[in-house]
């Protein structure tokens, strides 16, 4: 018992200083960090209770001599009530802790609402590791971003554009995206020194540049043509990396990809070549580019799995099909299999509901004939909202994939099929990748339309792939 009060005295102190200084700092603008809400909040509303319930508990017991079956009786009524109280602030703490994060040394975010209520975001400067002060989300943190990130000096040169001195060519934007900050730099650059080297080069290839989400410049889509074409622009390739890696060392540090559309049979397939810090994910040696025959081998690499891809596709769309126009046949499953089907639906339905269900979709398990789960999330009309196409409809699902090759995640693809007005599936088209990790159920997008898409880093890691 003399732990016991020891323990509550400084238990005791550490809540009254808080409280107190949360009803002073109420007079101000500055407030607690929120790891020091929650602190304080198991110490106030759970510690504390657990501690006097034992002091309290102690000095009633040693009043009551014998009665050792009132003693039990009473110990479990306040172990039961304790437990239900704890179990009512589990609830109100999930509904009212505010997400915060570290944007930058000087600079914290903080999520307000997000589950009955729009998600709004909160900036703070962190001040004496304790607490913080409100702040604005301006180009000044920004900046304290690109300069963290990249280890160099950034100016701001009007709308959202933003410079590193040793590069004053090459805008980037910067875009506040919910609990983290995003920016092109690294697409930026690349893009100025590839339009560089086409016109130094005189390479005629055609090709385009991707938008990325928040509307800036993305990552550089080439044509091939044909497979006949494939060594020209291996040679436009090597002769186009080469340039760029001797015009400056700033891709020593990090990763670019080259990617070049071609079609397949009516589809548009897409490949990709690295270049940069080369990991051994990518399947290529560091120095490739230095040598035609290398890049030749990546990009007649990358058409192959296009091919398979196609293949993919093609039995997919066949199976799909068949699941149309035959019964389904019933089967009784094994317990084994029943358990992971369970457990592949709850993943579909942690994706939906993260995902799909605020954009409109509905949710029904499904099976093809082959008993392999899918998720039918509805149909739509075809065209658009203005001008809809007589008939014509676009039917939405989730489908399971596989097991990722880390054996870490289940993987998920999103598909949008065509259909015309006689009821014919004439196109598929990936809409995205889902990665769900098996030992936390988190959710991952691949920002992926085609399989031969790299994704995203959090999606490469979390997969192994």
């Amino acid at each position: 018992m003399k732990i016991v009060k020891r323990t509550t005295r400084i238990v005791t102190v550490i809540v009254l200083v808080y409280w107190i200084g949360y009803f002073i700092l109420g007079l101000t603008s500055v407030s607690y960090r929120e790891w020091v809400n929650i602190i304080a909040g198991i110490l106030t509303w759970v510690v504390a209770p657990a501690l006097y319930i034992l002091l309290i508990g102690g000095k009633i017991f040693s009043l009551i001599k014998g009665k050792k079956v009132l003693k039990i009786f009473t110990s479990i009524i306040t172990l039961l009530i304790y437990l239900y109280w704890c179990y009512f602030l589990f609830w109100i703490a999930i509904f009212s802790i505010q997400e915060e994060t570290r944007l930058t040394r000087h600079y914290l975010v903080a999520q307000k609402g997000g589950f009955l209520s729009e998600a709004t975001y909160v900036y703070y400067h962190p001040v004496a590791f304790f607490f913080k002060v409100p702040a604005k989300a301006d180009e000044r943190l920004r900046i304290e971003y690109l300069e963290e990130k990249y280890d160099a000096t950034f100016s701001f040169v009007g709308e959202r554009g933003y410079v590193n001195e040793e590069y004053p060519m090459v805008e980037c934007i910067v875009n506040n995206s919910g609990m983290k900050l995003e920016d092109n730099y690294v697409e930026a650059m690349w893009l100025y020194y590839f339009e560089k080297g086409y016109e130094e080069l005189g390479i005629t290839r055609e090709y385009s540049v991707y938008k990325n989400h928040y509307g800036a410049p993305g990552w550089i889509y080439v044509e091939l043509e044909n497979e006949k074409d494939m060594e020209v622009l291996a040679q436009d390739i090597t002769s186009l990396m080469q340039y760029v890696t001797k015009e400056t060392d700033f891709f020593d540090d990090h990763t670019v990809s080259l990617y070049f559309h071609h079609e397949l049979e009516e589809k548009k397939m897409t490949g990709y070549l690295p270049l940069g810090k080369i990991k051994s994910s990518h399947g290529v040696k560091k120095d490739y580019y230095l040598h035609l025959e290398q890049v030749l081998e990546k990009i007649q690499l990358e058409y192959e799995k296009n091919k398979e891809e196609l293949e993919r596709y093609k039995k997919y769309k066949l199976e799909t099909e068949e699941t149309k126009n035959k019964p389904q046949v019933v089967t009784t499953p094994t317990p084994e299999q029943k358990a992971e089907v369970l457990s592949l639906e709850k993943m579909t339905r942690l994706i939906f509901d993260e995902v799909l269900a605020e954009q409109g979709y509905i949710y029904q398990v499904s099976y093809n004939a082959k008993g392999n789960l899918y998720i039918d999330l509805g149909s739509r009309p075809a065209g658009e909202p203005k001008n809809k196409l007589q008939g014509e409809y676009y039917r939405f699902t989730l489908v399971y994939d596989r097991t990722s090759k880390n054996n870490e995640c289940e993987l998920f693809v999103f598909y949008k099929e065509h259909y015309t007005e006689e009821g014919t599936n004439d196109s598929t088209t990936i809409l995205d990748m889902y990665a769900v990790e098996k030992s936390t159920g988190k959710v991952i997008a691949a920002d992926k339309q085609s399989w031969s898409d790299v994704g995203t880093q959090e999606y490469r890691k979390a997969t192994g792939e």
